[in-house]
């Protein structure tokens, strides 16, 4: 709880927006919505859908190239929240 804490309701919000449109673009293409793969196979395909991901939100949503990197952010926060490594 002490993480959660740290960050403002504003910042828990956008966190939230974040996943959601990471889960959204997992479900649309069937994919994982986690990232923890074991095997190098495994990691690089999650690498792959990471920058699917990425290069979706400029081109067909018209996202900036700060709010793509608050989306990793959130993406990064629910990973290590669900007690995966950094």
């Amino acid at each position: 709880m002490l993480l959660l804490q740290g960050h403002a309701a504003e910042t828990h919000k956008a966190y939230a927006e974040g996943w959601k449109a990471w889960t959204v673009f997992c479900d649309l293409r069937n994919h994982s919505r986690r990232l923890n793969g074991t095997t190098a196979i495994d990691r690089r395909r999650e690498e792959e859908h990471l920058l699917d991901f990425v290069s979706h939100l400029p081109l067909s949503v018209n996202r900036a190239a700060g709010t793509v990197k608050n989306l990793l952010m959130a993406i990064q926060w629910y990973r290590i929240m669900n007690g995966s490594d950094d």
